[in-house]
Order: structure tokens, then C-alpha cells, then sequence
């Protein structure tokens, strides 16, 4: 591999990387109301939150949460 082509595939490497936690970000805050500061917002304000599933699935990110402030680890 010559070096433009190696620079090509890290560019678009990084670039993939920042939609993906773009991305993963936005669902996090829009659907389950997990803040970028690391608190959760009231669940009345989300309305994906009415889904059982979606009920389910920030139970078990707030679950995640506590067990990494619990290991030190800093939400944000």
C-alpha cells in the first residue's frame, strides 16, 4: 500500500469514528434522555420512553451508569 492510499483509510477511519459516536450520542440523549454531562433527563420528556422496550433499555443504561460512578469511572 502506497502512503496517499494509507492516509485515505485513516481519514475515512476517523471520520467514521466521529459520525458513529455522533451518532451514537444523539440516540442516547433523543430516545433514552442520557445527557452528554452524564445525568438523565426527566423520562416524561422523551417519548420513545412510553415503548416498554425503550422503558427497559434506559433502565439498564442507568444501571451501566451507576456501576461506572460505583467503579470511579466519570460519566461524562
Amino acid at each position: 500500500m502506497n502512503d496517499s492510499l494509507i492516509a485515505l483509510i485513516q481519514r475515512f477511519t476517523l471520520d467514521a469514528r466521529g459520525r458513529l459516536e455522533r451518532e451514537a450520542g444523539e440516540q442516547l440523549e433523543g430516545l433514552y434522555g442520557w445527557l452528554p454531562g452524564g445525568d438523565f433527563g426527566a423520562a416524561d420528556r422523551y417519548p420513545a420512553l412510553r415503548l416498554a422496550v425503550a422503558r427497559e433499555t434506559r433502565r439498564r443504561l442507568e444501571a451501566h451508569d451507576d456501576a461506572e460512578r460505583e467503579a470511579g469511572v466519570e460519566a461524562a
